[in-house]
């Protein structure tokens, strides 16, 4: 499926479905994350469904990047849907937004409880470890100078995308694989880079959206004080038709007095 920017995407991936799953989801894990399940079989149930929930639009938002692109904020196009309609949009955007943003969060309390009050460690880590960077640039400047050199390809874009995420993964779950082990500090830490990549990307998302949304309302705005300083009249030119009215008064005065006395003779 090709999209350009003056055609509207095609397919699955060109209507408000995608988004609409991606809230449903979401809806369904923050709830899960606050029901009062007493059966620890359903509670083991939650504690593996929630984060796949999460993951799951996480995923949605990371294809409607790579196949949409720029394109992926297609529905708030004023030329193709107007600016009411796109201006509407956005608010269920800010839900979805609002809804990973705090997921992640629901999740931790849900594990955890009560238990994250007093042991620093009961958490899931979302912080990188600052030297771990250093690995992510040089991965970012070796990508450029393949680039540079003219080494292109599927397969060096996937050694580059393995790197980039073997790097990143690190980076994050070095305080995961301390405080739970190697097999579930990698599946957290999974769970975590996943969530932080799609969070990443739907704020780019709204960034977009925003500002193609308000960059019109800003255009209107100019348009419309410029409209107002053309065909408005200046303080000099105010004053100078108030002198003129008065004088007008004065002399329509003079005229009646004069009437009034040629009248009376």
């Amino acid at each position: 499926m090709e999209t350009t920017a003056n055609s509207l995407p095609e397919g699955f991936w060109g209507t408000m479905m995608p988004y609409a799953i991606i809230v449903v989801l979401l809806i369904i894990a923050t709830v899960a994350c606050y029901l009062p399940l007493r059966s620890r079989p359903l509670k083991n149930i939650a504690a593996v469904g929630i984060p796949i929930l999460i993951m799951a639009a996480a995923f949605i938002e990371i294809s409607l990047f790579s196949k949409l692109g720029k394109n992926v904020v297609w529905w708030c196009d004023l030329d193709k849907v107007g600016f009411f309609s796109a201006f509407f949009r956005l608010f269920p955007f800010v839900l979805m937004l609002a809804l990973q943003f705090h997921s992640f969060f629901a999740y931790q309390n849900f594990i955890f409880g009560p238990q994250m009050l007093n042991d620093p460690q009961a958490s899931i880590s979302l912080k990188p470890k600052a030297k771990g960077f250093w690995w992510l640039l040089l991965v970012v400047v070796l990508a450029g100078v393949a680039d540079k050199i003219g080494l292109k390809g599927d397969l060096l874009n996937l050694v580059i995308g393995i790197a980039f995420m073997g790097v990143l993964f690190m980076i994050v779950g070095w305080r995961n694989f301390e405080r739970f082990g190697l097999g579930w500090g990698a599946a957290v830490t999974f769970f975590a880079v996943v969530y932080i990549i799609g969070f990443l990307l739907a704020s780019y998302g709204f960034l977009m959206a925003l500002i193609k949304v308000f960059w019109q309302m800003l255009i209107w705005t100019a348009f419309a004080i410029v409209g107002w300083i053309a065909f408005s009249k200046t303080p000099e030119e105010i004053a100078y038709e108030k002198k003129r009215r008065k004088e007008e008064q004065e002399q329509e005065w003079r005229r009646e007095l004069s009437r009034r006395s040629s009248s009376g003779s």
